[in-house]
């Protein structure tokens, strides 16, 4: 139950039905569960809000972060926020775990020049880039999203000529919690694109490209929970190394065919330029200070 000051704060479901409750898997004593801060006008009503969301960030435009709620091993509320008023929220789902921890916008190309936009679904690099690069150092946990079943593995060497290096292709068991997870967003730069020709929101069949792995932690046909570690990241594909390691992440509809991709951005909700701190900003710079980095032997630690 969601209150404010003892009334029962009402949240939107996907249809737009105010609801009292939402559905939260407990995790080492918290009930997660994402919602969707509405954008108000005045700026100021959201602040107070977001400063208490663990993984939330301040955005004028109202981004998404997770809802933690302290619970007793029986499900009761023990510990209540200040929440902001009716219509505040909208709820999305509850299922869909990020690819990378705090995934954010890779702020350097390869090279070690800022070009965001680079790395991006679309024609920042005058050619076409299929996915989403998300900052990610190596070794980093690399989930996935949805319960799934994996769909394929594909294996890099040094001699290999994938760009795609070591890389796991999840296939999502349930359709629809894909199309629920769908927001609104504004793309972050001119040259974006939304989606390829075929691709459709209506599918029957969704498949999550997970690339530059360093480790695979999973067998082909293995069966998959939201938020199971699927392997490491790495910079497996790029034999030179490079100067931003990130997860290359990638949407399909129907089938991994390039016709079939979608901008995963309306589905990652990642930290873009803006919304990046401090830190965030000083991690990226320091790995970038540090210059190319090859990937060591990649590992596979399960399929073989």
């Amino acid at each position: 139950m969601l209150e404010e000051k003892d009334t029962a704060l009402p949240v939107l479901d996907k249809d737009g039905k105010a609801v009292k409750e939402i559905k939260a898997e407990v995790k080492d004593g918290y009930a997660v569960a994402e919602i969707q801060l509405k954008h108000k006008k005045k700026q100021e009503d959201n602040k107070d809000w977001l400063d208490k969301l663990k993984n939330g960030f301040y955005d004028i435009q109202g981004k998404t972060a997770n809802l933690f709620i302290t619970v007793t091993c029986k499900g009761e509320v023990t510990h209540k926020e200040t929440f902001l008023k009716s219509s505040s929220f909208k709820m999305i789902g509850n299922n869909w775990h990020e690819p990378v921890d705090d995934p954010q916008i890779a702020i350097y190309n390869q090279h070690g020049v800022k070009k965001m936009k680079s790395n991006t679904f679309g024609m920042g690099r005058d050619r076409f880039h299929s996915g989403l690069d998300i900052f990610s150092l190596e070794s980093s946990k690399v989930y996935a999203c949805l319960d799934a079943e994996v769909f394929e593995i594909q294996k890099w060497t040094s001699k290999t000529k994938s760009g795609y290096g070591h890389n796991v292709t999840l296939k999502v068991k349930n359709p629809q919690e894909v199309r629920n997870r769908k927001r609104e967003y504004t793309k972050a730069f001119t040259d974006d694109l939304d989606q390829k020709a075929s691709f459709d929101e209506n599918s029957d069949v969704f498949l999550l490209r997970y690339a530059h792995l360093e480790d695979i932690l999973v067998k082909k046909g293995q069966k998959v929970k939201a938020g199971d570690p699927i392997g490491k990241s790495g910079v497996s594909g790029i034999a030179l190394g490079t100067h931003d390691p990130h997860v290359h992440f990638n949407i399909y509809s129907t089938a991994k065919l390039e016709k079939h991709l979608v901008n995963p951005a309306y589905y990652v909700y990642w930290k873009e330029i803006g919304d990046l701190t401090a830190t965030d900003k000083k991690v990226q710079e320091d790995r970038k200070d540090e210059g190319y980095k090859p990937n060591p032997v990649p590992t596979l630690s399960k399929i073989e």
